[in-house]
């Protein structure tokens, strides 16, 4: 017989739901002000999706520090973006945003993993890892498909083993 642990959330728990809190309002803000000015269709589709990943993730961060009776941390609101304001970015410029989105989500979700004890945050936190993953995936795909995407250099195969034989291997 399972015996259910209702335990506090820890420091490691409120500090990564914390963050994790202030960088979705934060990209709710940037990914809203892309919405409005992106021209491509397909990169307005992602854009979108990404806004939608974010706003689901407000209520259920809530539901946590309500749920410990902490407060919920003031956050970044519309009030924060100035909805009138021009076109900053280009199309390629927000399509690279959401690749770099989804590159350090999967950073930060899995450090939230690593530290999360009680299983309904180590629920979440593999949820938004997934979400991020998939994010990440369609952002290079459309990346690739643009022909934007930047590959690092590839690196000729040597034809042998080497080993470093004296102090000069760096050359002079």
């Amino acid at each position: 017989m399972t015996s259910t642990h209702n335990a506090p959330l820890s420091s490691a728990e409120i500090s990564q739901i914390w963050t994790t809190y202030q960088e979705d309002t934060a990209s709710i803000c940037m990914l809203i002000s892309f919405v409005k000015t992106i021209e491509d269709p397909e990169i307005a589709a992602l854009l979108q999706h990404a806004l939608e990943l974010s706003e689901s993730h407000i209520p259920k961060l809530t539901n946590f520090f309500t749920g410990e009776s902490w407060p919920v941390p003031l956050g970044f609101t519309e009030a924060d973006i100035n909805l009138s304001a021009p076109r900053l970015y280009t199309d390629g410029f927000m399509l690279y945003y959401l690749q770099m989105m989804g590159i350090l989500g999967m950073n930060a979700y899995s450090i939230a993993i690593g530290t999360a004890v009680r299983s309904d945050i180590h629920d979440y936190y593999s949820e938004c890892m997934a979400e991020t993953v998939d994010l990440h995936k369609r952002a290079n795909s459309l990346m690739l498909e643009k022909g934007l995407f930047v590959r690092a250099p590839e690196i000729t195969p040597p034809d042998r083993i080497a080993f470093v034989t004296d102090n000069n291997f760096l050359g002079k």
